[in-house]
């Protein structure tokens, strides 16, 4: 759905790309709060109703959600500090999907039997 909705207007996905990435700062205390709280919800419902019997044993699967979200955490830094100032409707994202996607599989080599 997102991928549709950007096809058919991209312009509005670079907006706030862009204030993303760029005004980060400006937010007000309340904005970070819903920030915040929507990372929050995003992670409960990525790690709801996982398979952890996948998971390797000698981890508790407490710790590899917290291992697993501090990785992407440091990830989505590492990509908002490669796009700031860019303009994001000029960017091929196909490379940075396909690193992604590598991560992924790295994190599955790393977390699971």
């Amino acid at each position: 759905m997102k991928i549709k909705a950007f096809t058919k207007k991209p312009y509005v996905f670079d907006f706030f790309g862009t204030l993303y990435l760029n005004n980060y700062d400006i937010l007000s205390e309340e904005q970070m709060k819903r920030l915040t709280e929507m990372k929050k919800e995003a992670f409960a419902k990525l790690y709801k109703n996982n398979d952890e019997s996948l998971f390797r044993k000698d981890i508790s699967p407490e710790l590899v959600y917290k291992l697993i979200q501090w990785s992407l955490d440091g990830y989505e830094k590492e990509l908002i500090n490669s796009f700031r100032d860019k303009n994001l409707s000029s960017i091929n994202f196909d490379p940075y999907w396909a690193d992604y996607y590598g991560f992924l599989d790295l994190l599955k080599t790393i977390y699971y039997e």
